[in-house]
């Protein structure tokens, strides 16, 4: 019941949180109920993106800082429990559909670095560069020199850590470092390719 009080001025925050926490449930097409609950913040004259108590602090770097911490750095037993042996987060890539998720997700960075055309003695960025998968692969199979960034500290240990046991040093690094401070930390136009995958949609639509 106290989710009716919801609908007398809904907005979608409110109810996407409502639907998380248990408080809705959706029987049948979750896309066309959607398009209701849009239709429903329209019609209450609130605006669709509208969530006021988060728009202040919305993607400023202390609250991103304290998300990515509150999400990674619960230790890295936790993540090792369900993904592959690399670590590699989000997406994987189905070459055939016929592949395990192991196989995927092993797939999936020389998947990217070929569609990114990597050559040596290029410098490659990875946004969001998780336990640092990718930026390894970069650097030992196509002569680049890698930088990933990411704001957990928990990531960044263990794909320090890797890259040293793999003896990449030399060419592959991790920092915990904001993406908004890459101009001061780097310079303009320090790298020649970069990549940001499953991070960038996450940054807001005024930081892309």
């Amino acid at each position: 019941p106290a989710v009716l009080a919801l609908f007398r001025q809904p907005t979608l925050g409110a109810l996407a949180e409502a639907y998380v926490e248990g408080g809705i449930d959706i029987d049948g097409d979750v896309a066309e109920a959607i398009r209701i609950a849009s239709r429903l913040v329209e019609i209450s004259g609130t605006p669709v993106s509208a969530r006021p108590e988060l728009v202040p602090a919305a993607h400023q770097p202390q609250v991103d800082r304290a998300d990515i911490s509150h999400h990674y750095d619960v230790g890295n037993g936790f993540y090792r429990l369900w993904l592959d042996e690399q670590m590699v987060y989000s997406c994987a890539y189905f070459a055939t559909g016929g592949e395990d998720i192991d196989t995927a997700q092993r797939a999936k960075p020389d998947h990217i670095c070929r569609q990114l055309r990597l050559a040596p003695g290029e410098r490659f960025l990875d946004v969001g560069c998780g336990w640092g998968a990718l930026v390894r692969h970069a650097a030992r199979h196509y002569g680049v020199r890698a930088v990933g960034i990411t704001l957990s500290e928990q990531q960044a240990l263990l794909a320090r850590e890797r890259i040293a046991a793999e003896g990449l040093q030399d060419r592959a690094e991790v920092l915990l470092l904001d993406y908004r401070d890459l101009p001061q930390r780097f310079g303009e136009g320090a790298f020649d390719k970069a990549a940001s995958i499953g991070m960038f949609e996450h940054v807001g639509l005024k930081n892309l």
